[in-house]
């Protein structure tokens, strides 16, 4: 009889002891909830993991105190450490510890702001010097072949030029020759014509 008094006593207090420590885990989860906030999803996430660990140590307790029998003043025992813990500790305990964190947790959230922002500042203010650079070359760029261009139409114009010249020197001497042709032609006519007026004026002579 005063084992099974034992046993029985044993068995509360471990249900005891394991209703106040998934009570415990649940605090902390709660504690970090407050601290950092998340969103809903991987809150789900979590609840999910917590309370699949409490099924299974809920069941490794029964299993290990009565062979896996379930007794319902077991769950009720947990249940009841769970909620008196969660009504009288965690009530102010949870807000208390999350206030006390918080505020290391906010100047570290701040002091890493600052510092992304700066770092975020000084990658702003290269992004804008490599753009003004990529700016500046695509400019020297443009410049260079406008210049190269421009150059292009220069040579161009003066190879027209020179070919309008040669041209023109071409039709000059073109013209010049034909002006000595005619000048030629010009005198050897007036050759023959003062020949005729010699011969005549000899005939004449002679008729005489």
């Amino acid at each position: 009889m005063g084992k099974m008094i034992y046993w029985e006593l044993d068995y509360v207090l471990s249900c005891i002891f394991w209703g106040l420590f998934l009570m415990l885990v649940y605090d902390v989860l709660r504690i970090e909830r407050r601290v950092w906030r998340r969103g809903s999803i991987w809150v789900s996430i979590e609840d999910i993991l917590y309370w699949s660990f409490a099924a299974i140590g809920t069941f490794r307790l029964f299993y290990q105190q009565d062979n896996g029998v379930i007794r319902w003043f077991a769950i009720a025992v947990t249940f009841l450490m769970m909620l008196l813990m969660n009504r009288f500790i965690s009530k102010w305990t949870v807000p208390l510890i999350s206030r006390i964190l918080r505020i290391p947790v906010q100047f570290f959230e701040k002091m890493v702001k600052r510092i992304v922002g700066f770092f975020q500042r000084i990658l702003k203010v290269c992004i804008e010097q490599l753009k003004l650079k990529r700016k500046k070359a695509t400019m020297k760029k443009k410049e260079r072949q406008e210049e190269r261009q421009k150059k292009r139409k220069e040579q161009e114009e003066q190879e027209r030029q020179k070919q309008q010249k040669r041209e023109e020197q071409r039709e000059k001497e073109r013209q010049q020759k034909e002006q000595k042709k005619k000048e030629k032609k010009k005198s050897s006519k007036s050759k023959n014509e003062n020949k005729k007026i010699r011969s005549k004026r000899e005939n004449e002579k002679k008729k005489k």
